[in-house]
């Protein structure tokens, strides 16, 4: 059994020791929840006070370029990048996560406008939760309630894939009783089947509806799982031909942006376009035709 002398041994004898004198502590304090706020470095007051003082205060605009401030998101990246192992110059460090969350699923949802689909990753399953954590953990599959495809991936390797199954299950339709979840969730619901290259490859995984079998590592089944993905998203889906002028660019455009055009054919006699998009949205533009 360790003692605690042989713990401030081990505290001694640790390389990494001295770098707690790098750090502001207050005496008598072991500081171990870093992860939202780590501890202040005592170079930081000095160095704030330089940004502020001489750097901001005289250099003003001129500290762009003379204080290097212009490739700050580069090199900060760069020492992110050392900490995830990205090669240098593939990280940039630039505004919030929630800032960056949102520039990135705005450019997405740009690239397909007639989609209006975001896919959200919740918290992992766990079995046998504590019941003062259930609450808490059921509150991260609020998402679930909102969601037009469900996901539900699990290891179809491991030995307890049917009782993870259950755990799932037993959570989603607990949702159901309270009024979190509606009950067509199962509708909506794909299972994906993961490594089934531990079971040697995807023809060797028993058939269910509703599942998709894959592998994460080889590729397998993942183009099964993007048609699936596809199909109940276009499901509430309508696909329309029309032929328009070429000089109603405008309504043109409007398609393009709230539906999802499949095909297009520029003619003489007009613009043939083929194009999904959801009910309300083809009421609305046809009543304009």
């Amino acid at each position: 059994m360790m003692t605690r002398a042989d713990l401030e041994a081990m505290d001694r004898d640790d390389p990494l020791a001295p770098f707690r004198g790098e750090f502001i502590l207050p005496d008598g304090v072991t500081y171990l929840d870093g992860n939202s706020l780590g501890a202040l470095p005592r170079a930081t007051p000095g160095r704030l006070a330089a940004v502020v003082e001489q750097e901001w205060g005289r250099g003003l605009i001129r500290s762009w370029n003379d204080a290097g401030w212009i490739g700050l998101p580069a090199r900060v990246g760069d020492k992110i990048g050392r900490l995830v192992g990205a090669p240098e110059g593939t990280v940039v460090a630039a505004d919030s996560t929630s800032v960056n969350v949102f520039k990135l699923l705005s450019a997405a949802l740009r690239l397909r406008p007639g989609r209006r689909v975001i896919l959200s990753d919740t918290v992992g399953f766990i079995s046998d939760l504590p019941t003062e954590l259930v609450e808490a953990f059921r509150a991260t599959l609020e998402e679930v309630s909102e969601a037009d495809v469900i996901l539900h991936v699990r290891d179809v390797a491991h030995p307890d894939t049917v009782s993870q199954r259950v755990d799932v299950v037993a959570v989603l339709d607990g949702m159901v009783k309270d009024g979190a979840l509606s009950t067509d969730w199962p509708s909506r619901t794909l299972e994906v089947l993961n490594k089934a290259d531990l079971m040697g490859g995807v023809g060797n995984v028993p058939e269910r509806e509703g599942c998709v079998p894959v592998s994460a590592i080889t590729g397998d089944g993942l183009t099964d799982l993007l048609r699936g993905i596809d199909a109940r998203i276009s499901a509430g889906m309508e696909v329309a031909d029309y032929l328009l002028p070429s000089s109603a660019g405008a309504r043109i455009a409007w398609l393009h942006e709230h539906g999802e055009v499949l095909a297009r054919q520029d003619e003489e006699d007009g613009v043939h376009i083929q194009v999904r998009m959801l009910p309300a949205d083809r009421a609305r533009f046809e009543q304009g035709l």
